[in-house]
């Protein structure tokens, strides 16, 4: 894989991360660390990468859970996730939000 074809398959892999855990901490806890219009401006940058680039978004980690994402809410992803829940407990904890 080209150098530019994996930074773009790390940024994915990045926002598909940063937009499950701050929606387990929205829609689960309760709770915002991040503003409505940074979540929707990183939720609306992953589905133009994705959508732009449907072969690397496949060969991501998260793809199953983001193949059909929108931008439009989070409501629908793996709230229970193990691992998005830990990170997201960690951050609110980080906040003292817990």
């Amino acid at each position: 894989m080209s150098e530019w074809k994996t930074q773009l398959k790390e940024l994915i892999e990045r926002r598909q991360r940063q937009i499950l855990v701050h929606s387990i901490i929205y829609y689960k806890y309760d709770q915002n660390i991040i503003s409505d219009y940074t979540w929707s401006k990183w939720a609306k940058e992953l589905y133009e990468m994705q959508t732009a680039n449907p072969e690397i978004a496949k060969d991501t980690v998260l793809y199953d859970v983001f193949k059909d994402f929108d931008y439009s809410t989070g409501s629908n992803l793996p709230l229970d996730d193990p691992w998005g829940n830990d990170v997201a407990v960690y951050l609110m904890k980080c906040r003292g939000l817990v």
